[in-house]
């Protein structure tokens, strides 16, 4: 592989013809020796997308390889790039639970815990979907969020918990 990077010629952003590059393609699996000698390559692209708008940072959030985001974030990666369908890294990070992959993004400095999908639907409304009471502390713990968000169908993720039977959830009310 070193020979393939230093060699004068090599194109380190080319895509295959589903516009998946050599970094995408390093991060599905979480190969984090692979990923950061790629990133080391001058003229590296951190948020190149294959063809359904896929980046490094979300492939590596949807998978749970925390190392790899946090590479990804330090070399500058977009947090707040978003999908054909418009999903972010944050957004695949709580559908799939991953909760280390979560506390990494939230320590981006231009992280938008309110940005919201083609749905609606913020972190924070995932969360309660999903039933995950650790993301949405965490999620909760940031002065930013906006509880009151609301989704396309109306509801907020306080509604999003009731309708779909999460009793032990955090948005509810202390009593």
């Amino acid at each position: 592989m070193a020979q393939l990077l230093c060699h004068p010629d090599i194109d380190i952003n080319l895509k295959d013809g589903n516009g998946y590059s050599a970094l995408l393609l390093a991060t599905l699996p979480g190969n984090e020796a692979v990923v950061e000698w790629l990133l080391c390559c001058k003229g590296i692209d951190v948020d190149s997308t294959n063809v359904d708008g896929q980046s490094p940072l979300l492939a590596a959030a949807h998978f749970g390889h925390t190392g790899v985001v946090r590479m990804l974030l330090d070399a500058g990666a977009n947090v707040q790039l978003v999908t054909d369908a418009g999903d972010t890294a944050m957004l695949a990070a709580v559908r799939a639970g991953h909760l280390g992959v979560i506390e990494t993004l939230l320590t981006a400095p231009n992280i938008d815990v309110n940005q919201t999908n083609g749905d609606g639907r913020t972190a924070l409304i995932e969360a309660a979907l999903k039933g995950n009471l650790e993301a949405t502390c965490l999620l909760l713990a940031k002065d930013e969020i906006d509880i009151n968000l609301e989704e396309s169908s109306g509801f907020n993720a306080l509604a999003c918990a009731a309708v779909y039977g999460r009793q032990r959830h955090s948005v509810m009310p202390a009593t």
